[in-house]
């Protein structure tokens, strides 16, 4: 829907008024522009941030500046990725620790997205953070996806050999196509997806009914990360039983991807507060614009479980480059850089662009009268996932007020920096 030119002007207006100014997207370069976002954030003990590209070099930039600030003044210790939880174990531990090579344990999440020169920057900054911090609390480091099995499956059987062997023993046979990460149940035969479906329904049972066992031969944190373990192999069940249904398949991956956030929370304790990194469609409280708003998103799923402790930032952007996977003829899939030029006139984005402002974020929650209908009615804006096939592809549908809380905007983008 275009924004009439009078409601138009008034926004831009507004937008100018209050717009937080951002000197730089850089980490590093100190907190002084910031200072405001204290305000915007509050008491919260999650703020999610979107991104309107999987791909985009300043978005992430801004991701690690603002982690910096909420670490470093406002108490935040957790950083959560939308990447498999089991692999984010990994990168937690030299994070903590400094143990393992960050480049490879960061390339091993298995998401292309985030194998970036600014991820890995970041990364380094928390392994900092943590060996230089002289207070008790360390920063770590979580994905909270569940897409892959073969390291929840080994996990979880070498977990069981050592409490409960006999169990082992009979499971680990039913294992093991988690174990090849069999990810598309259309070559399985009906009565092996019948198998995979009883294994993560005997395996959650087991570990619940033994908890005493399982406690007194490791420690209640050992038989948590298992019990975790379990719930991955459950959720991404779900997922591909669902076939090529895609809008069911998002619909079981948000509401995963939420239960894994919450139990990271509360496993992090009552002063765990988490920054959450996901693409825009899943932090976000409204599903207009994601499969015509017949879905719940992961937002959707936090904020009625949280609010209001809940911010959401959405990110959107000017004109620039960004990396995708990019459909060719054949069915190739390469990734490579996307250019995209201003953003059509009828577009939020265009409107955000004419502030003339190259960085800035702006708080959705506080509009005034005569400006809120322009932000509470659905507005056209770019995103896209990680796969690109055209700029129409990008165009969604979305209410600016009901889907976020904080708005960031950057002007002009890069594409990331993949890692070597």
């Amino acid at each position: 829907m275009e924004i009439p030119s009078d409601r138009q002007q008034k926004l831009l207006s507004w937008l100018r008024r209050h717009a937080i100014r951002l000197a730089t997207v850089e980490a590093g370069c100190g907190s002084a522009d910031l200072q405001p976002l204290k305000r915007v954030i509050g008491s919260a003990r999650i703020v999610a941030l979107g991104e309107a590209t999987h791909g985009t070099r300043e978005f992430f930039q801004l991701k690690h500046r603002l982690l910096e600030f909420l670490v470093t003044e406002m108490g935040f210790t957790t950083f959560a990725i939308e990447a498999n939880w089991p692999e984010s174990l990994a990168v937690n531990d030299y994070v903590l620790h400094g143990r393992g090579d960050p480049a490879k344990v960061l390339a091993g999440l298995h998401f292309w997205t985030w194998n970036t020169e600014e991820v890995l920057d970041q990364i380094h900054w928390m392994r900092r953070y943590n060996v230089h911090n002289t207070h008790k609390t360390k920063v770590i480091f979580a994905g909270f996806d569940a897409q892959f099995t073969a390291l929840a499956a080994t996990t979880i059987k070498g977990y069981l050999t050592r409490v409960d062997p006999a169990f082992a023993a009979e499971i680990s046979p039913r294992l093991m196509l988690f174990e090849k990460e069999c990810r598309d149940y259309s070559a399985l035969s009906e009565a092996d997806v019948d198998v995979l479906h009883s294994t993560v329904q005997d395996l959650a049972e087991r570990l619940l009914a033994e908890k005493r066992t399982c406690v007194a031969r490791s420690t209640v944190q050992d038989w948590l990360l298992a019990c975790q373990h379990a719930r991955i192999l459950r959720q991404v069940d779900e997922q591909r039983r669902t076939g090529d249904d895609a809008k069911t398949r998002y619909m079981i991956r948000d509401q995963a991807m939420a239960e894994n956030v919450a139990w990271i929370l509360e496993n992090e304790g009552p002063r765990c507060k988490m920054v959450v990194w996901a693409h825009n469609g899943h932090v976000a409280r409204d599903p207009r614009g994601i499969f015509d708003g017949m879905v719940e998103s992961m937002g959707m799923h936090l904020a009625r479980r949280f609010d209001p402790e809940l911010v959401v930032v959405g990110f959107a952007f000017g004109e620039g480059a960004f990396q995708a996977v990019v459909k060719e003829e054949g069915n190739r899939r390469p990734l490579r850089e996307v250019g995209i030029g201003p953003a059509p006139e009828e577009t939020l984005d265009a409107v955000l662009a004419r502030t003339g402002i190259p960085v800035f974020m702006v708080d959705l929650r506080h509009v005034d009268e005569d400006v809120a209908p322009c932000l509470e009615e659905p507005q056209v804006t770019r995103e896209i996932g990680a796969f690109f096939e055209g700029p129409e592809d990008m165009r969604q549908t979305i209410v600016p007020m009901a889907r976020y809380d904080v708005l960031a905007f950057i002007a002009k983008t890069t594409r990331a920096r993949p890692n070597p």
